[in-house]
């Protein structure tokens, strides 16, 4: 009614089956031809098109509905063009050139080949279903269709595009992109039911941007990713149904994953397929820290399956780095305990760090300053490893204003209340006060320490149980500490003026120790001192004895050389508060030199083989 149509061409076999080979020309208003759509394809076009269009067909392939043996090649401009197919997919095109080309495939059970679209248009929007849709600008597209008709999961065989916008929504995600162009194939299989499909794609886009409901989850430049993709529809994991392997970078990227994880992402690049994945390199920040990350991630279908730990070697270098903060993002990941899941968005006192399980992680650290409960440590270079609950520090070395300091650790998260903490802790050139400062539960292991100023080494190995908000099962504490410090001030204490006046020493105003080296091991709630020897110029003493946790003390000091005629000893007992001084006979000869025990040493050897069986077991059996 509204069109104009002009046609040349032969039609053979009228009588039989016919055949047409037809050229035609002229200005089409798309819902004139609306009737001559089988309804059993549910097609509802409209718009205007001028054009030219050559066909060759059969009245059988109509009849039959073999449409992919129609040979259909077209040239047109379109004005307001709109298409829906089978209430669904929908296609809208204001204004723009399209080139279509039906190519006969006869055997349709080989090639599923239906159609090829190529459209070039100023604005264009699609809809896949009422949750995915798409509209840009700028848009050079070609499409190769899939016959729809002979089961065909996916509409599109490939697609060749260059945009200069791009907005697509798939339910409450979002994509933008800008200057963007790419090409996607999709090539299907079938083995008995179960379909097999290739995906293969390459993207590049100045600017893209993936948003969730209320926020940007990520926004980059410079995107380049390329991808080949198994749909395996056997697998019943969703995430093993696809079989990646891609190529991926951009730059200057921010991310907003989760309350917690966002941050920025200078620029990343990384491949991965179904079993690794390798960071060539990850520039990033994530709260208060930033990294520059390189490494490879490995076991990943093994995981997926639950056979294997998800393991990764990455190398890790950052300028500052918030350790109890990342401690809060990461509490409990990959935990079954649904006690962590359930509370872990409401922090407390007794809301321990959870170490993550299910991976094996190795981590090679370059960290030029760090924050620890408010103090600043730097240089921190050495091992850590996460595995499947279990936290190691390898000989980790450090500084701060305190001392150069190295610690070997272990942290397992057994339980919320249940927690188990070894250490090997070695503090060089520190000053006695910083010490107590740093470590505070040193005043109790050595609580004489605090009445000499100076500086010395600190060594620490031990081991315990830990209550969720982190205090100490004391019936579980085991270890060993030492100290050692050369020419020591002695101060001038109630304590130790109590102590000279029963021994008989001379009081000066200024008590230079020469050297002091001390040695104690602690069980439970008691800590033996070893004895050890004071020089205090001509005088030399041997202390020893037991306390416990509650400050309360058994020591004894023997006089072994005096310029004096006489050697006393002298008991001291009771609590901090209060002190009873009893001279007794001297407990340890004239000249005694008390050896090193060596509990130092056991101990530290014993963390390790802690630390070494660990690493070598699985908490599970895989096969």
């Amino acid at each position: 009614v509204n069109s104009r149509v002009s046609f040349a061409g032969t039609i053979l076999d009228i009588l039989e089956t016919p055949r047409y080979d037809i050229y035609s020309k002229g200005d089409v208003n798309l819902a004139d031809f609306q009737s001559f759509v089988p309804k059993d394809q549910n097609l509802i076009v409209q718009g205007l098109v001028r054009g030219n269009l050559h066909t060759r067909f059969s009245q059988s392939d109509l009849d039959q509905e073999e449409y992919h043996r129609i040979y259909l090649v077209g040239d047109f401009t379109a004005q307001n063009f709109d298409a829906t197919y089978n209430d669904t997919i929908k296609l809208n095109l204001p204004s723009g050139k399209i080139k279509l080309d039906l190519p006969s495939q006869a055997r349709a059970d080989k090639n599923l080949l239906f159609a090829n679209i190529k459209i070039d248009a100023p604005n264009f929007t699609t809809s896949l279903s009422p949750m995915m849709s798409a509209v840009t600008q700028d848009l050079e597209l070609s499409v190769a269709i899939n016959n729809l008709v002979k089961g065909a999961s996916a509409p599109i065989t490939s697609c060749i595009f260059k945009l200069g916008s791009l907005t697509a929504v798939a339910d409450t995600l979002s994509l933008s992109a800008n200057k963007a162009n790419g090409r996607f194939e999709y090539i299907p299989s079938h083995n008995g039911k179960q379909e097999i499909a290739i995906i293969n794609s390459t993207m590049n886009s100045d600017e893209i941007a993936i948003a969730g409901k209320d926020s940007i989850l990520l926004a980059a430049k410079n995107l380049y990713a390329k991808t080949n993709l198994k749909y395996d529809d056997s697998q019943n994991s969703f995430l093993l149904k696809w079989q990646p392997e891609m190529a991926i970078n951009f730059s200057d990227a921010i991310y907003n994953l989760s309350e917690q994880l966002k941050g920025k992402i200078p620029n990343i690049a990384f491949t991965l397929n179904q079993d690794s994945m390798e960071i060539k390199k990850a520039d990033l920040t994530l709260g208060n820290s930033d990294f520059s990350l390189s490494g490879q991630l490995t076991d990943i279908s093994n995981y997926l399956n639950d056979q294997a730990l998800l393991k990764g070697n990455f190398n890790l270098v950052s300028k500052n780095t918030d350790v109890y903060q990342l401690m809060d993002i990461f509490n409990g990941m990959g935990s079954q305990d649904s006690t962590i899941t359930a509370n872990k968005a409401i922090a407390s006192e007794d809301d321990p760090f959870m170490v993550p399980k299910g991976v094996e992680i190795r981590l090679k650290t370059n960290i030029a300053m760090a924050v620890v409960n408010n103090h600043i440590i730097e240089n921190i270079k050495g091992g850590l490893t996460v595995k499947d609950g279990t936290l190691i520090l390898d000989q980790m070395g450090f500084t701060n204003k305190a001392a150069n300091m190295q610690l070997t650790a272990m942290y397992r998260s057994d339980r919320t209340n249940h927690l188990f903490s070894g250490i090997d802790f070695h503090l060089l050139n520190i000053d006695i006060a910083e010490l107590i400062a740093l470590i505070p539960s040193v005043n109790t292991m050595i609580p004489m320490l605090k009445s000499f100023k100076g500086k010395g080494e600190f060594h620490l190995a031990g081991e315990t149980y830990l209550k969720s908000d982190y205090s100490l099962k004391e019936s579980t504490i085991r270890g060993a500490a030492a100290f050692q410090g050369q020419e020591l001030t002695l101060m001038d204490t109630e304590t130790f003026g109590m102590i000279a006046k029963k021994l008989l020493f001379k009081k000066k105003t200024v008590n230079v120790i020469d050297s002091l080296s001390v040695e104690m091991t602690l069980f439970k709630d008691e800590i033996d001192l070893y004895p050890f020897l004071i020089v205090i110029d001509n005088y030399k003493a041997v202390i020893s004895g037991r306390h416990n946790m509650d400050n309360s003390f058994n020591y004894h000091i023997s006089v072994t050389d005096t310029p004096l005629p006489v050697r006393l000893g002298l008991n001291v007992t009771g609590t901090i508060d209060d002190l009873q001084y009893d001279l007794v006979e001297c407990k340890y000869k004239h000249l005694y030199n008390p050896k090193k025990q060596g509990a130092m040493e056991a101990q530290t050897l014993r963390l390790k083989k802690l630390i070494s069986e660990s690493l070598k077991e699985n908490v599970k059996e895989y096969e």
